[in-house]
C-alpha cells in the first residue's frame, strides 16, 4: 500500500509530490500453494493489480524447486494479474535452473540465479543461488527501462501509466528469448 500511495500522490501531482515507482520486486514466496489457500492470498493478487492501476509492476520468485506451479501452486506466481511478473533462475547456459520452478501459465520469464555473488551477512559478499537472486534481475532491467533516454516513453509513464507499464511488461516479454 505504501508504494501504491507514493505512485498514485505523484500521478495526481504531476511529480510534484509522492515518489515515481515503477515496479517492486517480491523475492518471497509460498511454495505448493495457490493463492486461494492463503489467508492473505487473494488480496496480495489483488493488490498487483491495483498497483498496476497506477502504473506499478510486480516482479515475483518462484519456488526454488523443480516443480510445475500449475500443478503444486505456488504464491504469489499463480496470481493472474497483468501487472506481475513471474520469474525462475536460469544457469550460467543460460537454461533453467536445476532447483526452479516452471508453469506455462505462471512463469513468465527466467533470470540469472545460479552462483550470484552479493553481500553476506557482515562485511562480507558470497555466491548464491535460487529465485530470490534472479527476480531483481528482472525488477532491474525494468527499472532500467524507464530510465531510458526516450521523452515520449516518460510522457507516456505520466499521461497513461497503467498503459506503459503493460506495455513495458510486454516489450520486455517479448524481447527475450523464449
Amino acid at each position: 500500500e505504501y508504494l501504491y500511495n507514493l505512485r498514485k500522490k505523484y500521478n495526481e501531482t504531476n511529480g510534484a509530490e509522492g515518489a515515481f515507482v515503477v515496479v517492486n520486486n517480491n523475492s518471497f514466496g509460498w511454495d505448493n500453494t495457490r493463492p486461494e489457500e492463503l489467508r492473505m492470498g487473494v488480496e496480495l493478487c489483488e493488490m498487483y493489480d491495483i498497483m498496476g492501476e497506477v502504473g506499478i509492476l510486480s516482479v515475483g520468485a518462484g519456488p526454488n524447486n523443480d516443480v510445475d506451479v500449475e500443478l503444486v501452486g505456488d504464491t504469489p506466481t499463480n496470481c493472474t494479474s497483468n501487472f506481475f511478473i513471474g520469474v525462475t533462475s536460469t544457469d550460467e547456459n543460460d537454461e533453467k535452473a536445476r532447483d526452479g520452478g516452471f508453469g506455462e501459465v505462471s512463469i513468465d520469464i527466467g533470470a540469472p540465479g545460479e552462483n550470484i555473488r552479493a553481500t553476506d551477512t557482515g562485511q562480507d559478499y558470497g555466491t548464491f543461488s535460487g529465485t530470490s537472486f534472479a527476480t531483481p534481475h528482472v525488477t532491474g532491467a525494468l527499472g532500467l527501462m524507464y530510465a531510458l533516454p526516450c521523452e515520449q516513453l516518460a510522457d507516456d509513464a505520466k499521461s497513461n501509466p497503467k498503459q506503459t507499464a503493460s506495455f513495458l511488461k510486454n516489450v520486455l516479454l517479448i524481447a527475450t528469448d523464449p
